[in-house]
């Protein structure tokens, strides 16, 4: 998954106090989310999913359920 355009050193570091990450390819960003359980988790996925496909945008969004 690659975006469209490079982001600048600005908004690198822009995104960093609202835990976005740079991953190593240096092609993406990532942020992880934890939620009370899977109808939460699915619900906020099922809305960004909806909302990137609203504006055209191409998103990989990964679900890992951890029972504790």
């Amino acid at each position: 998954y690659t975006m469209t355009q490079k982001l600048t050193e600005d908004e690198i570091k822009a995104l960093k106090p609202q835990s976005w990450e740079l991953v190593p390819e240096g092609d993406a960003i990532k942020k992880s989310f934890k939620f009370k359980d899977f109808n939460e988790a699915f619900g906020f996925m099922t809305r960004i999913a909806l909302r990137a496909d609203k504006v055209g945008l191409f998103i990989h969004l990964e679900n890992i359920n951890q029972i504790t």
